[in-house]
């Protein structure tokens, strides 16, 4: 909107009449003409412009301005000089303290949204964590094959899988009485599969996986079951030998290698049997190798250690471009610690286990 007196926009910069007080003659009519303009202009500033070193613009103005009238040429030039410079120095900090109020609104702004952010983040965070930790995969895994099982109770394949989840969760288990429970809901499921079907490899197989977490948690009475894991295996690797990667054959070699060999099933030459075959029946897959080369340095040999720790490195780039994905983070952990362990014995001879007889 105009001012209809002046002819000038009421929000135009105040600078603007300096430059146009300047310009007019030196009458006294003129210069009245020009206090008022410039009394006008001030008077719509802001308060921010209109305070400074806490005296208001109006009355530099007018101080400044008074004499002018009465002055000489020279005299009124410096007058106008003076209120000019002054003005400049008060739009200087008027100036100053927008960006002030410009910077504490933008903190105020910027404080909440910076929490926020951080808020989010750690729990989006939380939440990435949470799918990269193996036993929340496990748990997971187990809630779905529990409901699966629920729902078709007597499906087959769904019981086994949820035998498999059971083992699997079983691993992850604070206490004996935890991985006890688990791995008696595996075996029942399990034993319901093998019971629907004989034939059913799978469940014979995860039913000595979760016999072998129930001996866990047991001493002298593991030994009861042993006998069982090896007749459930066993069977497993006649009915499909190539599950899980040789994963009947491999059991029964760690089996004979770990179990006693007086009162119990163990056996040198059955476990270097059941192993040598795994690694038959998938050369590939790093977890074969890995157990012959630590049974061999169990027994002694290491020379049959290093051997086959050459063959796990020729073939250890190709299992990595196969076994990928989420489901084989947590095996690749494992792979990767045993590896060290392994090369790390092999350097040092006094870390080798002595020999165990058969």
């Amino acid at each position: 909107m105009c001012n209809t007196k002046f002819g000038l926009r009421e929000n135009r910069w105040p600078g603007i009449f300096f430059d146009l007080a300047a310009r007019r003659s030196n009458d006294e009519s003129s210069l009245s003409l020009e206090r008022r303009s410039l009394v006008h202009d001030f008077e719509g500033c802001s308060p921010g412009h209109q305070l400074a070193r806490g005296r208001p613009l109006q009355s530099w103005l007018l101080e400044d301005t008074r004499a002018i009238p009465y002055a000489p040429h020279g005299e009124l030039h410096n007058a106008r000089k003076t209120a000019r410079s002054r003005h400049a120095a008060c739009c200087e900090m008027a100036n100053v303290r927008r960006e002030e109020r410009r910077a504490l609104a933008l903190m105020c702004v910027v404080r909440p949204t910076a929490v926020l952010f951080w808020f989010w983040f750690g729990i989006v965070a939380s939440c990435l964590g949470a799918e990269d930790d193996p036993a929340a995969r496990a748990r997971r895994a187990f809630g779905d094959a529990e409901e699966q099982y629920k729902a078709q109770p007597r499906t087959l394949i769904a019981a086994w899988q949820f035998g498999r989840a059971c083992f699997d969760l079983a691993d992850f288990s604070t206490n004996n009485t935890e991985r006890a429970e688990v791995a008696q809901r595996g075996i029942s499921a399990c034993r319901e599969a093998v019971t629907c079907d004989t034939n059913c490899a799978p469940g014979h197989y995860y039913l000595g996986l979760n016999l072998g977490q129930l001996a866990r948690t047991r001493s002298l009475s593991a030994l009861k079951l042993v006998a069982q894991m090896e007749k459930e295996f066993t069977t497993a690797s006649n009915l499909d030998s190539n599950m899980n990667y040789g994963g009947p054959d491999r059991t029964l070699g760690l089996l004979y290698r770990d179990a006693p060999s007086i009162g119990s099933i163990g056996n040198r030459a059955k476990a270097r049997q059941h192993l040598q075959r795994a690694i038959e029946l998938a050369p590939e897959f790093p977890e074969n190798r890995l157990e012959l080369i630590e049974s061999y340095l169990k027994w002694g040999n290491r020379t049959d250690a290093r051997r086959q720790l050459s063959a796990l490195e020729q073939i250890w780039p190709k299992a990595r471009a196969r076994f990928v994905g989420q489901e084989w983070t947590t095996s690749w952990g494992d792979w990767e610690a045993q590896l060290e362990k392994l090369k790390r014995k092999l350097e040092d001879p006094s870390k080798v286990d002595p020999p165990r007889r058969s």
